[in-house]
């Protein structure tokens, strides 16, 4: 299955010690994805 992400899980995979949760989560997707908006959010 895919999934478009918004910033608060790309946060949480870049943080020293991420939520294993979250971890394990994107770990079992088939698709991850990101949209632009997203990436300005990060960016800015």
């Amino acid at each position: 299955m895919t999934f478009l992400c918004d910033r608060n899980i790309i946060s949480e995979l870049v943080r020293p010690q991420p939520n294993p949760g979250v971890l394990i989560w994107v770990k079992n997707l088939s698709s991850l994805k990101i949209s632009v908006i997203t990436l300005e959010e990060i960016h800015y």
